[in-house]
């Protein structure tokens, strides 16, 4: 349906293209002879016409043309600039737009229609227009019309004579590219998401793709680490139960020592004097990636905070989605900003899986997801404790006036609780 409005809009533009020499009011159109409707109108600037004009040959229009109701011509019409038409227009052979036409309700266009631009098409529904006829969405810019026997493709906008969708595409010239938030970009070397251009890379271990961000002097993967290894779980599990989460999604959660790559003992010893931790640490990142640190974790606030020190940190890393924005401290109701991704990093509320042992509280099961709708933790290559290690934490409630922790030497959370895993380049 969209695409017949398309191709009325084309014609109607072409019909008034043909016109190049005076400027023409409605009244002194009306006071036209029948003659010089019946073969050929020449117009320089603009015509506007009370009710209908008919056209037997051809018509040439250097810039525009308003036509209040209807417009038939016979053989073609040839328009430079734009056509608007009100209500209907007809034409039995074929029309050539070079920029513009913008249609109301309906367009008949017999033969062939050429667009170099682009044509808005308000209101005009197939089935009204053409009755006892049936279309087909082609999902390329076009429509199959089909009436009776006579079958033909319409298109909502050609470049070169090829089709394309307006929405997501622009023609520039004569050549089909790719649109992402308004912005041409190349599809072989970055990813379009949500309106977000992002580059990416694939991880020559499983061949996973990975979407990434630049973000001042560093460049962070745009989405959580999944890659999998013994004593990993998909993200996202279902809160209280052993049921793993979505790993496409969320990616895995990897206890402390896993995602270091070391020794499973020190989830609860220290690593510190050891010599089993370098600076930077790759653990279970992809080659020329590592864990990031404490200061690495320090930059990366600082960078987002500089470039819009009004809207919360939280506000600006978390996604957009999958956050319940609100949760309860003592039987109170909090809220928190929803995420708005300005960064492009991503965040979301994968939760993490708890595990027992000698100093956690009994309420907490072994091997359960915990909170995966209101909270995430990232892993920090520096250790707080014996224990646990130093946090970055997103929440979907404000804890102490914050929805967020930045990583530093005084907050730590439990080297066996498995968290989410951000890469950042080396």
């Amino acid at each position: 349906m969209k695409c017949l409005s398309f191709c009325a809009a084309v014609l109607a533009a072409s019909l008034f293209f043909i016109s190049c020499d005076d400027s023409t009011s409605a009244d002194e159109s009306s006071e036209r002879s029948e003659s010089s409707k019946v073969d050929t109108v020449y117009v320089r600037d603009t015509v506007r016409i009370g009710d209908s004009l008919n056209v037997r040959d051809s018509v040439r229009i250097k810039d525009s043309l308003d036509v209040r109701d209807s417009v038939n011509v016979r053989d073609s019409v040839v328009v430079r600039d734009s056509l608007n038409v009100r209500d209907s227009l007809n034409v039995k052979d074929s029309v050539n737009v070079r920029d513009s036409i913008n249609i109301r309700d309906s367009i008949s266009i017999k033969d062939s229609v050429r667009i170099k631009d682009s044509i808005n098409v308000l209101d005009t529904i197939i089935h009204d227009t053409i009755p006892n006829c049936t279309t087909v969405n082609n999902d390329d810019g076009s429509i199959t019309l089909t009436c009776g026997d006579d079958t033909q493709v319409l298109y909502e906008a050609l470049c070169g004579g090829r089709s394309y969708d307006a929405k997501t595409q622009v023609c520039e010239g004569g050549e089909i590219k790719d649109l992402c938030g308004g912005v041409v970009y190349d599809k072989e070397s970055l990813l379009c998401e949500n309106g977000t251009l992002y580059t990416y890379f694939e991880d020559s271990r499983d061949r996973q793709i990975y979407k990434t961000i630049t973000l001042g002097e560093q460049t962070w993967m745009a989405q959580n680490l999944n890659f999998r290894v013994q004593n990993s779980w998909c993200g996202g599990g279902v809160h209280g139960t052993s049921t793993e989460g979505d790993c496409n999604v969320y990616g895995r959660l990897y206890s402390w020592a896993t995602a270091m790559n070391i020794d499973a003992k020190f989830d609860t010893t220290k690593v510190e004097g050891q010599n089993v931790v370098q600076k930077p640490h790759r653990g279970v990142c992809p080659n020329g990636w590592h864990i990031p640190s404490i200061e690495e974790w320090n930059s990366l606030y600082d960078y987002v905070m500089a470039l819009n020190p009004d809207v919360p940190y939280d506000v600006q890393m978390k996604a957009d989605s999958l956050w319940i924005n609100h949760g309860k401290i003592d039987g109170r109701k909090i809220e928190a900003q929803p995420g708005m991704n300005l960064t492009g990093f991503n965040a979301l509320p994968a939760g993490y899986r708890s595990r027992s042992f000698s100093t956690v509280t009994s309420s907490i099961e072994n091997g359960n997801f915990m909170n995966e709708f209101n909270l995430t933790y990232f892993i920090c290559s520096d250790e707080f404790s014996a224990g646990s290690f130093s946090q970055q934490a997103f929440y979907g409630y404000p804890l102490n006036g914050h929805a967020y922790i930045v990583a530093n030497k005084s907050d730590g959370f439990m080297k066996m609780m498995a968290s989410s895993v951000r890469c950042i380049k080396d």
